[in-house]
């Protein structure tokens, strides 16, 4: 019988363990790029759900401007019918592209619950046409407001059963990635294994020998190379973390149902921290617009509140510029360490009645940073009085 040479069975190990390593590691690429997709399907849900979520905020605060004085009850009724247009174009999209009946139940829970809100906003704005406010105030902050908790509360566990059906496809991912690695790896050992028995029973018996000089070459360790040094690769800097969607919606939801003026400073400081704003000021046009002045601070001691003063509105700030152009700025800071600023004009629709204005803890404002600090700017432009005209007497 032929016996299997040491050359030969080290060789053969070899293309085996090449061939398993090559399979193992196309399959982990499958696996990586499976999970890719899985995360990217988790993201793209918490932005949609972010989304209705501050779709919703912004649907109470258009219908509480019905009641509103001084208000243009047509302009804040166009507004409710974009929104829960919108609204009702997403539930139908995830509707569909859901794939459990339990999340489509919920979201079949969340269209009947737009309807009723619809239906009730109707008779409400009846009322509003009718100038019976108090009667339409006791549908829009009641029954109206109970029909949109009620949507909110299906998209929150309609949002949780996705993340539970994703985090399950997941899971399931990596135990199977684990399970064929655990194979490659056990075929490996056992391929190894049955060679280093051949190999020992080889030495055990040999081959015999012709000459000395054969006997040497045969017997002659050669020593294995010194193993390869790796330089030590440095850690990546740890990244900037993102704004959250999910904290500006609920923040602009708690503004839409302020009804004391004690409650906002706290919000304005979950203003500052949703922007991770170093500081904040929220500042306030007076009767004449050509002066501002600051309402509410985050983040600067008492000593340097007391020398804000006022700004006027043709001065060479950023503040200055984002009231006169009642469009957002933002600038960098000069140098790494020197934060950058944002400013984001309150609008009504008597035009620009204050400005948001935050340092920001980068030096370049993130590219997110502008939209969601509008859309708190829009909820806080409805807790600030408009200023009044200059001869003109408040009722």
């Amino acid at each position: 019988m032929l016996r299997t040479t040491p050359t030969r069975g080290v060789g053969l190990l070899v293309v085996l363990t090449v061939v398993i390593a090559a399979g193992t590691l196309a399959q982990d690429l499958r696996f990586d790029s499976a999970l890719a997709r899985e995360r990217a399907i988790t993201h793209t849900l918490d932005g949609e759900f972010g989304w209705l979520t501050a779709t919703i905020a912004s649907l109470r605060a258009a219908q509480a401007g019905y009641i509103a004085t001084g208000q243009n009850a047509d302009y804040w009724i166009n507004q409710v019918n974009t929104h829960s247009g919108e609204l009702e174009t997403a539930i139908r999209q995830r509707q569909t592209a859901t794939t459990t009946d339990a999340t489509r139940k919920l979201f079949d829970s969340a269209a009947t619950a737009l309807a009723a809100f619809v239906a009730v906003d109707g008779r409400a704005r009846s009322y509003v046409r009718a100038d019976q406010r108090l009667l339409a105030s006791d549908l829009i902050f009641i029954e109206s407001f109970k029909a949109l908790d009620q949507v909110t509360d299906a998209f929150d566990k309609a949002r949780t059963a996705e993340a539970a059906a994703s985090d399950a496809r997941v899971n399931r991912l990596r135990m199977l990635r684990v399970g064929l690695n655990g194979v490659a790896i056990a075929f490996v050992v056992a391929v190894a294994l049955f060679f280093w028995r051949a190999m020992v029973s080889h030495a055990a018996h040999p081959e015999p020998v012709q000459s000395i000089g054969l006997l040497a070459q045969a017997t002659r360790v050669v020593a294995p190379p010194p193993p390869p040094v790796t330089e030590p690769v440095p850690a990546p800097a740890a990244p900037v973390p993102g704004l959250s969607l999910v904290d500006a919606a609920a923040l602009c939801g708690d503004l839409a149902k302020v009804v004391d003026t004690r409650d906002v400073p706290p919000l304005f400081d979950r203003a500052a921290a949703v922007l991770s704003a170093r500081g904040a000021v929220l500042w306030v046009a007076d009767s004449g617009g050509a002066m501002l002045r600051p309402s509410l601070t985050h983040g600067y001691s008492d000593r340097v509140v007391a020398k804000l003063g006022l700004l006027t509105a043709d001065a060479d700030n950023l503040t200055s510029l984002a009231y006169r152009s009642m469009r957002p700025q933002s600038v960098s800071g000069g140098t790494p360490e020197s934060p950058g600023a944002i400013a984001v004009p309150l609008l009504s629709s008597t035009g620009c009645i204050g400005v948001l204005a935050a340092e920001t803890r980068q030096q370049q404002p993130g590219l997110d940073v502008l939209p969601v600090a509008q859309m708190i700017a829009a909820q806080f432009a409805t807790l600030v009085a408009p200023p009044t005209p200059a001869g003109q007497k408040t009722g």
